[in-house]
């Protein structure tokens, strides 16, 4: 080999090595290096639920309520004839006062009733149409005398009409054990207590009605309470 050839072979091997480094970190036209995100994973973002919404054809239970029987036309009747009838003359007392009679056999009674009280009847299928069940609270004690029936037929509850009340001792209205009984008063058996039930319309004023008394079936009235 000449000196010449000697000289070059140097550069020549550095010139090499130079375009060998350039052609491996070389970028070919058109081409781009991709880029790796920081995060190696990305996670799809789902829109949210509605949770609100109802499905279109379910529907809400309905409820349903019984409206009152309307007492349009309702008024206090009965075909019974047994009781006092209503007297326009006698004095009425105030409810829950007591007042004493004598009947024609020199039977000495006192007889005092509570105020007319509405009640739910143990069966309301019963009722008339527009009706209510009333129960007036009794008590009476035998003063003298040597004996006299009672019973609730001894009493009838009038209107402001004084159109008699329908009187009932059914146990559909009230238990019989709540109710004034047949009773023998003696010198034994002094009290009978006890409540009479009558049909009413819906809505009535119950200090508009007057109770009447009279013992022994007689149909003159002995005593009177209204108020």
């Amino acid at each position: 080999m000449s000196r010449a050839s000697s000289l070059c072979l140097p550069a020549l091997i550095t010139l090499a090595a130079t375009t060998v480094a350039a052609c491996g970190t070389a970028t070919a036209p058109g081409l781009e290096t991709p880029t790796v995100a920081a995060s190696g994973t990305t996670s799809a973002s789902s829109a949210p639920s509605d949770s609100s919404s109802t499905s279109g054809d379910s529907a809400s239970p309905s409820t349903s309520s019984s409206a009152p029987q309307s007492s349009a036309g309702a008024v206090c009747k009965t075909d019974s004839t047994i009781g006092p009838t209503y007297s326009a003359t006698m004095a009425t007392k105030p409810f829950g006062t007591m007042v004493q009679v004598t009947d024609e056999l020199q039977r000495t009674l006192q007889v005092s009733p509570a105020k007319p009280r509405q009640i739910t009847a143990a069966d309301p299928s019963l009722l008339d149409p527009g009706m209510q069940y009333v129960a007036v609270d009794v008590r009476t004690h035998l003063v003298s005398g040597y004996s006299l029936y009672m019973s609730y037929i001894d009493f009838n509850l009038f209107d402001a009409a004084h159109r008699t009340c329908y009187r009932t001792s059914s146990p559909s209205a009230l238990p019989e054990a709540q109710q004034l009984s047949g009773t023998t008063l003696n010198s034994t058996t002094k009290d009978a207590n006890g409540a009479v039930v009558f049909e009413v319309p819906v809505g009535t004023d119950l200090s508009t009605m007057t109770l009447a008394f009279a013992g022994g079936l007689n149909d003159t009235p002995q005593a009177q309470w209204k108020g």
